[in-house]
């Protein structure tokens, strides 16, 4: 009994077996760039999804620092209103011409709260930086932020406002602003430190960034903030001198 094995035509010779194997490539090479398409696409997504994460953390983190350096300002400023505060006390006859100085130490507190606003506002922020404890963290130091400005530095400048005279100077309690705003000073400080230890941005890239949009504001501007005061505190000083010389100068001619 003569047994025949069936073989397609397609295998009967070379050229069928080399179709079959280059149909077969052509899937896996199909396979292969499908794979590599969408594998790529999603290491692009990835990665620019980091790339977000970064910038919106470092975003919030110079935000953060810039605050704590007003704050780190305001204390400076008021260490220099006590000590001018003590030598008037001593001195009351120097209050007026030493006013101007009272008012140039009095800390103010103004900030943006555009990076605030994008932080607070955007439902999307916790998926986007990923880390429930930074968010927290930063919620929390916007909120000591504001209460900072509404409890000291605004009954600050209202109680400021009031420097007429010897006596008025004499009641402000310059030293126990001094101690609650370091205190909330460290409080914020407490908190930025977590933030940078939960997102790993270093000193020094907060500092290149400081430095970088430092140089874009000199460049813009004219004259330094501390230009300015000084030029319109001399102003000042002069028409004050102005004023004290036609009152005397009426008060002479009343006499008459």
């Amino acid at each position: 009994m003569n047994v025949k094995v069936f073989t397609p035509k397609i295998l009967k010779s070379g050229s069928g077996l080399s179709n079959l194997r280059q149909f077969l490539m052509s899937i896996v090479a199909t396979s292969i760039s499908i794979i590599l398409t969408f594998g790529t696409a999603h290491i692009l997504e990835e990665h620019k999804k980091d790339n977000e994460k970064r910038k919106m953390a470092m975003m919030i983190m110079y935000d953060m620092q810039q605050t704590l350096d007003q704050i780190a300002t305001n204390d400076s400023k008021l260490v220099h209103l006590f000590e001018l505060q003590m030598k008037i006390l001593a001195n009351p006859e120097t209050f007026d011409e030493n006013q101007i100085g009272l008012l140039i130490n009095i800390p103010a507190f103004d900030y943006s709260t555009t990076i605030e606003n994008i932080f607070r506002s955007n439902i999307e922020t916790i998926n986007t930086i990923g880390n429930i404890a930074f968010v927290d963290n930063v919620s929390s130091f916007y909120d000591g932020r504001k209460n900072y400005k509404e409890v000291l530095i605004d009954p600050l400048l209202k109680d400021a406002q009031n420097i007429k005279c010897y006596d008025s100077l004499a009641v402000l309690n310059i030293s126990d602003y001094i101690y609650y705003i370091r205190m909330s000073y460290n409080s914020l400080l407490d908190k930025f430190e977590v933030c940078k230890l939960q997102t790993g941005i270093t000193d020094e890239e907060l500092k290149a960034t400081s430095d970088e949009l430092a140089q874009l504001y000199q460049a813009a501007q004219k004259t330094t903030p501390e230009e300015k005061w000084n030029k319109h505190g001399q102003e000042l000083n002069e028409f004050r001198k102005r004023f004290k010389q036609a009152v005397a100068e009426g008060k002479e001619k009343l006499k008459k």
